[in-house]
């Protein structure tokens, strides 16, 4: 049990919303925005609101680039081991979200994902996939059958942070369910 709160990292790649859910979930201010790499390093946030929860914003999993996906690993797995050090169960790493927008789930993702939930001494820390920008339904049925039959993951939460204005005037409507 958690008595002081639960810690969550937030990981995807880059763009797909991983801080704009951040700040929507607690209220604050972390920078958001478009083009490679808003967040250049692993940054924990913890409302006053909600002093219990805490997230944990980390840089996008670039394929083929400068910050790829094993840098992202152990930046993760650094940032797990130092709080895990504390022999604090409070400041462990309880859970990880990761944050799709696409229609598409790489190799590489699941590898990366793979690692990270085995990592914590063999235990596998419960991943979350959150569609966060994803609005097709037929997609996300088959993203989710798809990453079900690629990775321990049962928990799936479909949310769009911030409203989308769509070509032709139209507004997607931010949401969470």
């Amino acid at each position: 049990i958690v008595k002081n709160g639960i810690n969550i990292a937030i990981v995807g790649k880059p763009n797909v919303g991983k801080s704009s859910l951040i700040n929507k979930i607690l209220n604050v201010n972390g920078k958001t925005g478009t083009g490679n790499f808003v967040t250049t390093n692993t940054t924990p946030y913890q409302s006053k609101v909600m002093p219990y929860l805490r997230l944990v914003d980390t840089r996008g999993i670039e394929v083929n680039a400068n910050f790829g996906a094993e840098q992202l690993r152990i930046e993760v797995f650094n940032f797990i081991g130092q709080q895990n050090q504390t022999n604090n169960y409070n400041n462990f790493t309880h859970c990880i979200w990761y944050c799709i927008s696409s229609k598409r789930f790489e190799k590489v993702e699941v590898e990366t994902l793979r690692s990270i939930q085995n990592y914590y001494q063999g235990n596998k820390i419960p991943i979350i996939i959150v569609f966060t920008q994803t609005v097709d339904v037929q997609a996300i049925k088959d993203m989710k059958k798809y990453i079900s039959s690629q990775i321990y993951c049962k928990d799936f939460v479909e949310v769009l942070a911030e409203d989308i204005k769509a070509v032709g005037g139209q507004v997607l409507k931010s949401f969470n369910r």
